[in-house]
């Protein structure tokens, strides 16, 4: 272990933003990531800025209905949008991130992660599948998604991000049935 005095860097670390339906997780992340670009790149004009700023949108496209618009008088301009659809793959999710890194961009908005977990071709889908061709695989099944789990975390640790996950509550009971499942087996 190298030991050596704290000093402050550019480190752009992942922040989960979460909040019921309604709540402003969008708005709220884009108007944060303009933030961080403005104080990375205080010369960049506001459409340089925002071009530096995309999300991955798993949420039906509503990300888009800010582009253009005012909001809490900060003028939210065109950012990049991906449209990520099912199957959720990490894999899909990695492909995505490097397109658009390779366009400059910096801060990602993820909206939503819940859908890479429990949506489909999602982490439980993956583990459902292969629990339904080997009903005795149990919690095996997790050891064989455990790659995916281990690339989807470093994805998110290792990149820009702000996160925000809309349904919380239905991870939890994602994992919650399945816990109950297995122990009553």
């Amino acid at each position: 272990m190298l030991i050596t005095l704290a000093k402050r860097e550019q480190i752009k670390p992942p922040i989960l933003v979460t909040g019921a339906s309604g709540s402003g997780k969008t708005v709220s992340s884009l108007i944060m990531a303009k933030g961080i670009i403005d104080s990375k790149y205080p010369d960049l004009t506001d459409e340089q800025a925002w071009q530096k700023i995309a999300v991955i949108d798993i949420e039906h496209e509503r990300s888009k209905y800010y582009a253009d618009t005012t909001v809490a008088n900060v003028k939210i301009g065109e950012f990049y949008h991906g449209a990520f659809e099912p199957p959720y793959t990490v894999s899909d999710l990695k492909n995505g991130i490097n397109e658009l890194k390779n366009k400059g961009v910096e801060v990602i908005i993820l909206d939503s992660l819940s859908h890479l977990w429990s949506g489909q071709g999602g982490i439980q889908d993956s583990v459902d599948s292969i629990q339904s061709k080997y009903p005795k695989a149990g919690f095996t099944a997790w050891g064989k998604v455990k790659p995916q789990i281990d690339e989807l975390l470093r994805i998110l640790t290792a990149n820009s991000f702000l996160l925000f996950v809309r349904h919380v509550l239905k991870l939890v009971m994602t994992w919650k049935r399945t816990l109950t499942v297995k122990q009553s087996r």
